[in-house]
């Protein structure tokens, strides 16, 4: 599961806080109903480089799951 979506895949392995961050992230949305996770890798638009997500609870929800991704990242490794 990656964020990315139609973009070119680093070749260098992530270290630090992005290894971090991804693992994080990676371990959050794979704990989400199948619903929730196809929401959230399949219905944003690039915009200026920035996933934007056009529904109202869409967004909401990201939000939320991103606070506990940034949670999890910063206190638990």
């Amino acid at each position: 599961m990656s964020v990315t979506k139609s973009m070119k895949q680093n070749s260098v392995p992530l270290t630090g806080m992005a290894a971090k961050y991804e693992r994080a992230y990676n371990e959050v949305v794979s704990a989400l109903p199948k619903g929730q996770q196809d929401r959230i890798i399949n219905n944003f638009e690039m915009v200026s480089g920035h996933m934007t997500y056009p529904n109202r609870a869409d967004r909401d929800m990201v939000h939320g799951v991103m606070k506990e991704v940034i949670l999890k990242a910063e206190n638990d490794y």
